[in-house]
């Protein structure tokens, strides 16, 4: 098998604040998207944790998932049954 070299290597700040993690699957590019801002301009948008989170001078984050992307759980609850 051929691996290529050198490996890539990234920073331990750059891949907790990009992607969450310290080991990062970088196949899927699925990196964090800051939210902080936008939830402020918003007042939470209807999300209360969010609101408390970026009042409290939290980090708002999300991921940015295409719309192409497959899903296996059912897309919404109103398909389940209660």
């Amino acid at each position: 098998m051929d691996l290529p070299r050198p490996f890539l290597r990234m920073p331990f700040d750059e891949s907790m604040a990009k992607y969450g993690n310290d080991k990062p699957d970088l196949r899927f590019g699925m990196e964090h998207v800051v939210l902080t801002d936008l939830v402020k301009q918003h007042q939470g948008g209807g999300v209360p944790l969010m609101k408390e989170a970026a009042d409290q001078g939290g980090i708002v984050k999300a991921m940015k998932v295409p719309a192409s992307a497959s899903f296996s759980a059912p897309r919404s609850t109103s398909s389940r049954s209660t």
